[in-house]
């Protein structure tokens, strides 16, 4: 899942791509889909960052590891 986190922390236009183990693109049970993003957006403390001493937007991705319609592991 890929989203911006603008330059006061808070979050917007979320993208969502799934792929299987083979790295192709799949689609996901739609119930869990919803419980992700809902989960993602619920999701704060978002720090901007800083180039030269401006805060700045950023995108920030999170990968969800799916096993058995399971989430397994969340990775940065």
């Amino acid at each position: 899942m890929r989203f911006l986190v603008n330059c006061e922390g808070k979050t917007g236009f979320f993208r969502v791509q799934y792929m299987n183990p083979d790295l192709k693109e799949t689609a996901l049970d739609e119930a869990l889909e919803n419980k992700l993003l809902q989960f993602t957006k619920s999701l704060d403390g978002w720090m901007p960052k800083e180039i030269k001493g401006l805060k700045v937007d950023y995108y920030q991705y999170l990968t969800y590891k799916i096993e058995n319609g399971k989430v397994s592991e969340v990775l940065p």
